[in-house]
């Protein structure tokens, strides 16, 4: 089996014009052997649903198997419904009439191998123990704008998702995550993280005696080999967000789990996790504008 796979395309973004040749080179990809091949996308197609409806239909007549799993920016709203509602519903029916399996909702098997998504959200927990912090700047405490080391930056700072700091007497955002202002829902990042872990544990739970093996896809990286550490503070702040260890400590608990699928930190990679499963980042990349060929098993 060939798995086609590809993440953080932001067709809304900076990636507008070269997403859309992604398409015509599926087609090209599977046109002698569709009937052992795959697409997974792993989330942040779009923050505009229509627009990501519309894209994603652009696939629809290709005759493969289309599985998707949400990422942040997908469950972006600026105003109406909220990010429950679009992740649970809204989002599900565009990726179902498009003609995509959406595996937040349900688990998909093929060939008795098991495919099981999920968002995956964040806890902080692999929040950066340690970076540099640009010379002359001070970081500052949002809340009280006290002066703090990087080594006191405590949970309350994480949940602001946004690093401030002082230089030369002016003020700075330093570097902020987007989640704060457009993820709507009545949820800490911790509460919602474990609704996560609660619906990937009932979809192990639903396949585990139907299939032999199973890959784990997610948006989020749930795995230190995954993380990306660059020693820049406006980098490692957002580390807090790349994902969670307790989910991923579950998924390797899991003894059929054999390919291990994550993007959220836009670098592509191929990696192996606990010195045993191989996984794979597919991040679309100004150099990199094509799907990640994963041959398996």
């Amino acid at each position: 089996m060939k798995i086609f796979a590809i993440a953080d395309i932001h067709v809304d973004g900076k990636n507008k014009n070269t997403a859309y040749q992604l398409p015509t080179k599926l087609m090209h990809h599977v046109a002698k052997e569709k009937d052992q091949c795959i697409v997974i996308f792993l989330g942040d197609v779009a923050q505009n649903l229509p627009l990501l409806h519309n894209y994603l239909k652009l696939f629809q007549n290709i005759p493969i198997q289309k599985l998707f799993v949400a990422g942040n920016h997908d469950v972006w709203v600026k105003e109406g419904p909220d990010s429950l509602l679009k992740y649970q519903l809204l989002l599900k029916e565009a990726v179902e009439d498009s003609g995509f399996h959406y595996l937040d909702s349900e688990p998909f098997i093929f060939n008795r191998i098991g495919f099981i998504g999920n968002i995956g959200w964040y806890d902080y927990s692999f929040k950066s123990l340690h970076s540099k912090i640009p010379e002359n700047f001070k970081l500052l405490r949002k809340s009280t704008t006290q002066y703090i080391d990087w080594s006191e930056l405590n949970e309350l700072d994480y949940q602001e998702k946004e690093l401030m700091a002082e230089s030369f007497g002016n003020l700075f955002v330093l570097t902020s995550w987007n989640d704060r202002l457009y993820v709507r829902w009545d949820f800490s990042d911790a509460e919602f993280t474990k609704r996560c872990l609660n619906k990937i544990k009932m979809q192990f739970d639903q396949i585990n005696q139907k299939v032999d093996k199973i890959v784990f896809c997610s948006h989020h990286v749930h795995f230190q080999e995954g993380v990306i550490f660059k020693n820049k503070a406006q980098w490692d702040f957002n580390n807090a967000f790349v994902g969670s260890k307790e989910i991923g400590n579950y998924v390797l608990s899991q003894k059929k789990v054999d390919l291990l699928l994550f993007a959220h930190t836009h670098e592509r990679g191929v990696f192996k996790i606990d010195h045993r499963i191989p996984a794979y980042n597919p991040a679309y990349q100004s150099h990199k504008t094509d799907f990640m060929v994963i041959e398996y098993p």
